[in-house]
């Protein structure tokens, strides 16, 4: 690799470092913003292997609400909000549609609001 190739690979991952330490820092404002403070994440508490789909479905729809409320927030961050981690919301809601209660609830959910 030339020294000119170099220069322009770290430039370029120096201005990607800055644009995304902005994003990140707008994000924790707008968190901040809402509320009242950017240090909301839930300390992780391990899960019971025996959640009912209920219970799977309230955290699956808080990650969906979340989502809808900050849009520009990836789905790892969102997950980590409410509290589970990704493949977990995933492989749940993969469950509930199967099962045919996400369907279910969702309907319901809509109906009630």
């Amino acid at each position: 690799m030339s020294h000119e190739n170099y220069s322009e690979s770290v430039s370029s991952f120096i201005n990607w470092a800055h644009d995304r330490l902005d994003r990140e820092v707008q994000q924790n404002n707008k968190i901040e913003e809402e509320y009242g403070t950017s240090e909301i994440f839930k300390d992780h508490v391990r899960l019971s292997h025996n959640l009912s789909i209920e219970e799977k479905l309230d955290y699956i729809y808080e990650v969906e609400r979340l989502s809808k409320k900050f849009s520009d927030v990836s789905k790892a961050e969102v997950c980590s909000l409410a509290g589970i981690f990704v493949g977990t919301y995933y492989k749940w809601k993969k469950q509930a549609i199967r099962s045919g209660h996400y369907k279910l609830q969702s309907n319901q959910a809509t109906k009630q609001k």
